[in-house]
């Protein structure tokens, strides 16, 4: 089952700080003019105590499941200048904008995070590999895994490499540059299908269908559109990940020997077959690196107009 909460809680703490924004501008300008102030009970009287849980972004079950009902969402229209319940759940088409950088990280991350082994997730995350020090980043971190037990039966040594020697934190900001990049490829497309979905959702109703078949149909439309590189860094990942698993395959000379049916090479044959066997994938995983590497550092250059400070917060 996909599940997307984090887009979910997004919007709905946008909801519950419209609302509490709207309620305290118009207070203050009837504070102003001399009027007394909107209360809960005028908003709705019947349901003047789940206002309050609105303005508190707190939901409960049986009185509001999707934070706002319909009903008192028609009285926040008349009573706190909203120009209708769409702009009550999404914005202005202003607000969308401005938010919309924040909405797309939060949409990958709930896909590449919470989604797992989905088609979805296998599509974006060999778009995000596009980016070449993503998918370097994420391979280093397998390979380091492995590196002791290479030093152990190989030698490795002249191939480590201080530039391949990538930690978490490389991941974080790698996939976030990999976000950000997306973003910037398709953020009028993006745009235009967040006002479609404001002007035609006027309803919390069932809140996470509402989410689920936009990110499932319309954002994953979004993603069938992308232009992968000449090369793409998806294929290069995994013919990274092909090397090592043969290199672990064929690490020690009885794995070997599981892996060879030729009855008729002695002993010294098969452990030379077999060293030898390794140095070359050792070399070809670690060429494949240093390939990648290059092809990252003339994408950086390229990509200079993608400023992730403009687009972070």
């Amino acid at each position: 089952m996909t599940t997307y909460n984090n887009v979910l809680e997004f919007f709905y703490k946008k909801m519950s700080d419209r609302v509490r924004e709207n309620l305290y501008i118009v207070n203050k300008d009837r504070k102003k003019n001399h009027k007394l102030p909107i209360r809960y009970i005028d908003i709705s009287n019947t349901q003047n105590e789940v206002v309050g849980f609105i303005i508190k972004n707190k939901r409960i079950y049986n009185k509001n499941r999707y934070l706002i009902p319909d009903k008192i969402a028609e009285g926040m229209v008349k009573k706190l200048n909203f120009e209708n319940k769409n702009e009550i759940i999404w914005g202005s088409e202003y607000e969308i904008k401005s938010y919309s950088c924040d909405l797309f990280i939060n949409i990958v991350n709930d896909i590449t995070d919470n989604n797992k082994g989905t088609d979805l997730y296998d599509k974006l995350e060999s778009i995000l590999e596009d980016y070449y020090y993503y998918a370097l980043t994420k391979f280093s971190l397998s390979f380091q895994i492995e590196m002791n037990i290479f030093l152990e039966y190989t030698n490795f040594e002249p191939y480590l490499n201080e530039r391949f020697m990538m930690f978490d934190d490389d991941l974080t900001i790698s996939k976030l540059e990999a976000i950000l990049r997306l973003y910037y490829f398709i953020q009028d497309d993006f745009l235009k299908s967040l006002y479609n979905l404001s002007n035609r959702i006027d309803t919390t109703s069932k809140f996470e269908n509402t989410i689920t078949n936009y990110i499932e149909n319309d954002f994953m439309k979004l993603l069938d559109e992308y232009e992968f590189n000449n090369i793409p860094g998806h294929d290069l990942h995994n013919i990274m990940l092909e090397g090592l698993k043969f290199v672990k395959n064929n690490l020690t000379i009885d794995n070997f020997k599981n892996n060879i049916n030729n009855a008729t090479l002695n002993e010294d044959e098969k452990n030379n077959i077999s060293n030898n066997l390794r140095d070359t994938n050792i070399k070809y995983v670690y060429n494949t690196m240093d390939y990648v590497y290059e092809l990252m550092e003339i994408q950086r250059q390229v990509d200079e107009r993608v400023d992730i400070a403009n687009y972070s917060n």
